[in-house]
């Protein structure tokens, strides 16, 4: 890819082998717990299938889930920035992992927001349970906005950065023929999510509020960050792939994943599928956040060893 795309600076005092040797093992740790949470949501996920009264996991797990999706986005979010620190000034990445450590930073608030300040408040900080429901609904609006919508501004516009490098260097290549099937169900579903909001803004009593409004534009981001995907794929594959290649397909497959639980969400809500059917969606949500997770620490581990076969 170049070596704008690969070298770059180490903070003072720190180390390649030292970052390098410590991404590597919290490399192995996001595969470690990410495969003790699979396991533990598959028992639950058994359990309920075979209808056995198993307390500890069904109602631990909404929980447990919960926690599991905000320590892996805190991870991205660290390791995003880490790859920040790595770039000098002026490297066209420096500004890639700047916005995709802020949209990281807006996945955290939002999963803080609507998952634990959200669901406890009407518990916790308002006694009455009418304003309390009131508020944690609230709250449950703004989460969202900030993990959806914020977020994937911030990382298409990360991405659209590495897209035009991939072009600068000759590696960027239209999506072939199999490449349009993804699109294409992207397109029919957001077809599908704007005749919806046609029909929601028509049956508007009062003016909605402007997260409402904001929510609407998740779906044509993610076809926008799933054509993006796209395209660092076709360019990894004529780049040869490598260490750097890992990065960017963990980031394909998250995107394509989030686009898959967004649809799997909307046809739960919809009443398409059974609502006991999120217990499987969930599913590709820990999928997703894992590959948010990896993204960035194989980015690290990338420079490293770029950095150890030029020393």
């Amino acid at each position: 890819m170049g070596t704008t795309a690969v070298f770059c600076s180490l903070p003072p005092g720190m180390g390649s082998s030292t970052l390098g040797d410590s991404v590597t093992r919290v490399c192995r740790i996001v595969w470690l717990v990410a495969a003790i949470q699979l396991a533990f949501g598959l028992a639950a996920l058994v359990l309920w299938a075979f209808r056995v009264n198993a307390g500890f996991f069904t109602s631990s797990f909404p929980l447990q889930s919960s926690v599991f999706l905000l320590v892996y986005a805190v991870l991205g979010y660290l390791l995003s920035l880490a790859c920040w620190g790595q770039f000098e000034s002026g490297e066209p990445l420096r500004w890639t992992w700047l916005l995709i450590a802020s949209g990281s930073g807006c996945r955290v608030i939002g999963l803080i927001v609507s998952h634990f300040v959200g669901g406890f408040a009407s518990a916790t900080i308002w006694p009455d349970p009418a304003s309390g429901a009131t508020h944690a609904a609230a709250l449950r609006e703004i989460g969202p906005a900030f993990g959806g919508p914020l977020n994937m501004v911030l990382l298409a516009a990360g991405l659209l950065v590495v897209v035009g490098v991939y072009k600068k260097v000759g590696l960027l290549r239209r999506p072939a023929g199999p490449d349009w099937i993804p699109l294409s169900l992207a397109g029919l579903f957001i077809a599908s999510q704007g005749v919806e909001f046609v029909r929601w803004n028509a049956s508007l009593q009062e003016p909605a509020t402007i997260l409402k409004w904001i929510s609407w534009v998740t779906d044509p981001l993610l076809g926008l960050l799933l054509l993006e995907a796209l395209l660092l794929r076709r360019a990894i594959v004529s780049s040869g792939g490598g260490l750097i290649a890992r990065c960017w397909r963990a980031y394909a497959a998250a995107i394509f994943l989030t686009s898959v639980g967004n649809a799997g969400t909307w046809a739960v809500n919809s009443g398409l599928l059974h609502w006991r059917y999120h217990y499987f969606n969930t599913f590709i949500w820990f999928l997703a956040a894992i590959a948010f997770a990896l993204g960035p620490a194989h980015q690290i581990e990338a420079i490293m060893a770029a950095r150890r076969a030029r020393y």
